[in-house]
């Protein structure tokens, strides 16, 4: 299966090496982070009603989901040639202006989860626009863009 759709993106940078390379990345990051997810479900069920609950288990997972997609995508920018919009780090907002420069509607790209009773929609990028970033986008995406 594979891990997303053809974007604008993968199709305008699909011949550069270090397209491949974040596509490897990827490719080799996701299963084993997926079975985490999988297994975390069976425990506390993806609802905007358990939106309190902690788990350290969710939390590292969150925290290294994060740091795969910041990983592919400073790739990008650095190989693009972009530079960070402040300072001299990338940061959310040169992600989001990245993306939203690359890819058309991305605030409806989403991701379906089967939990163990229904499929659910999750929309990580609704936050996103050019030139800001939602300062709580993690909670809107527990919270509010989780579509039964």
């Amino acid at each position: 299966m594979p891990l997303c759709h053809h974007f604008p993106i993968d199709t305008k940078y699909n011949s550069e090496e270090w397209m491949t390379n974040c596509k490897n990345y990827l490719e080799t990051s996701y299963p084993p982070i997926n079975s985490r997810i999988k297994e975390i479900f069976r425990y506390v069920e993806l609802d905007p009603l358990n939106h309190n609950t902690f788990s350290y288990e969710f939390s590292s997972t969150l925290r290294d989901i994060g740091s795969v997609f910041g990983s592919v995508i400073e790739e990008s920018l650095t190989n693009i040639g972009i530079k960070p919009f402040r300072g001299r780090k990338y940061d959310i907002i040169d992600y989001s202006r990245f993306l939203n420069s690359e890819i058309n509607d991305l605030k409806i790209i989403g991701l379906k989860i089967k939990s163990n009773f229904e499929e659910k929609y999750v929309y990580p990028f609704t936050g996103f626009n050019e030139n800001e970033v939602k300062s709580k986008w993690w909670k809107d995406i527990l919270i509010l863009n989780i579509m039964i």
